[in-house]
């Protein structure tokens, strides 16, 4: 009886492994042509697109270490894909994650469609955004888009979904929250958006509140169980450099020269020392950018490095906010706006040569034919040019907000659910600068990276238009036939 039981048992799994098998065949049978055009910037260059950051993200988990200006999880994650043999399981993954949130983003939303007609829709998306570069490249940009589309589907659609469409999308928002420290921030000033608005929106906030909160205790906890093993201390920060990116942020708006021009008469901060190097930098330079000059520069080295400025740098900021509050939001609301137009695709996708952090790892972690098609890749070989593609982006950023403007008073009347899903997108869009521009130096590669999100609304836009068009012919259609219902039954003339 018992080598009974045991057989049905097998058998059972057997069944369960073939239906998942099935599905998950059909599932990249259908969405085929999407899954290449996602891929098609990596499958043209070679290899997985690197940026300056990849090297640290690839080492972390594999030394490990904890990196002090960014989080080990998309470390820890690459290795679960990579296992030190390849980086195209990766690449492949993201194209994977980003199909299947799109396809339900879609179904929610839009409403029922056919297979191919959703499959359709995800190629075009992917075809006319800047998707298939984030899925391409090996860092955690492509995340703060995922995560924006998860929040929104979880708010105002959490009652369609299955049970297992719930369970991905939260685990996607606990991922993206532990992936980039920033995009906690994002994520909260979505979720106040939608407290306020919450009387007209309707939105079920509880699940998707949980699910950010747990993404930020994951986010946190290496970094309070190294400062506690190390120092017997207990924080609670993302990461351990914060307070000293926030400085080179103050530094960039000028606040921070004022300040500590002031304060070093008195005080000993070893950054005294480098205030006449980092002022020398800002005069000479045509667009004066001192967070990349202190941060990735000498001066934070000679003024004692990430550990020593650390010590102090926290209360040199909040004086800073103290002293010049007026200032410090004038600051926000001018690098808000300059983020919000800084769309440019392929930012920092160059030629690294073998001295560089990302060539050394991938030369000295992985076999020595992973290294070899890295230097064969376009990107090496200094013939990956982003410019007219980079144009091309932002002209179809600019048609959708044209479209997104003319279908807006239909869309806004017809329904309501739909309407304000396609309002949280470019409110995703706007946190993700507002946050940017708080935190950093504008730069193309933070909005760019959420850039997608405006012809995906547009797209969804006009989707749902041709759709509620269809529906009208067909209800006028039936109207004209109700008359006539026997017309097909007339029994001929003897």
């Amino acid at each position: 009886m018992k080598d009974a039981n045991g057989f049905l048992v097998v058998l059972d799994l057997m069944n369960v492994y073939r239906a998942f098998g099935v599905r998950l065949v059909g599932f990249v049978a259908t969405y085929s042509p999407a899954f290449l055009v996602l891929l098609l910037p990596a499958l043209f260059n070679r290899f997985p697109l690197v940026y300056s950051d990849t090297g640290t993200y690839l080492a972390a988990a594999m030394k490990p270490f904890i990196p002090v200006d960014r989080p080990i999880h998309y470390s820890v994650l690459l290795y679960a894909l990579h296992l030190r043999q390849t980086l195209w399981p990766i690449v492949v993954a993201q194209a994977a994650l980003t199909i299947a949130i799109l396809a339900i983003l879609f179904d929610v939303s839009v409403g029922r469609l056919r297979g191919l007609h959703m499959a359709a829709l995800v190629a075009i998306i992917a075809a006319i955004s800047t998707l298939p570069v984030l899925v391409s490249e090996v860092i955690p940009d492509l995340f703060t888009p995922l995560l924006i589309c998860s929040l929104v589907i979880l708010a105002l659609h959490s009652t369609t979904l299955t049970k297992g469409g719930k369970v991905f999308l939260y685990t996607i928002v606990v991922l993206a929250i532990c992936v980039h420290q920033a995009n906690f921030l994002i994520a909260s000033a979505m979720l106040l958006t939608l407290t306020v608005a919450r009387s007209r929106l309707k939105p079920r906030l509880a699940g998707p509140l949980l699910a950010v909160c747990a993404g930020f205790g994951l986010l946190v906890a290496p970094n309070a169980a190294n400062e506690m093993f190390r120092h017997h201390n207990l924080s609670v920060f993302p990461t351990r450099g914060g307070s000293v990116m926030m400085l080179a942020k103050l530094l960039d708006d000028g606040i921070g020269f004022d300040y500590l021009d002031e304060e070093c008469k008195n005080s000993s901060f070893s950054i005294c020392a480098e205030l006449p190097a980092l002022h020398e930098d800002r005069r000479k330079s045509e667009n004066p950018d001192s967070l990349n000059f202190f941060l990735w520069g000498w001066p934070l080295e000679a003024a004692g490095g990430w550990e020593r400025v650390q010590k102090y740098a926290g209360s040199v900021v909040a004086q800073c906010l103290f002293r010049y509050p007026g200032r410090f939001v004038i600051a926000t609301v001018l690098d808000f706006s300059r983020q919000s137009v800084r769309l440019g695709t392929g930012e920092g996708i160059f030629r690294y040569d073998d001295r560089s952090f990302v060539s050394i790892t991938l030369k000295t972690n992985f076999p020595s034919a992973v290294y070899d098609e890295f230097r064969r890749s376009r990107q090496q070989s200094g013939s990956l040019d982003f410019g007219q593609i980079s144009k091309l982006h932002i002209c179809i950023v600019v048609l959708s907000v044209v479209i997104l403007g003319a279908l807006a008073k239909s869309v806004y009347t017809a329904d309501t659910k739909f309407a304000a899903t396609i309002f949280m997108l470019l409110a995703g869009f706007f946190a993700n600068a507002l946050v940017m521009g708080t935190l950093s130096h504008p730069y193309d590669r933070y909005q760019n990276r959420v850039s997608c999100l405006i012809p995906l609304a547009a797209i969804m836009a006009v989707t749902y238009r041709l759709k509620a068009a269809e529906s009208i012919d067909r209800a006028t259609a039936t109207e004209v036939i109700k008359p006539f219902p026997r017309m097909n039954h007339i029994a001929p003339e003897r």
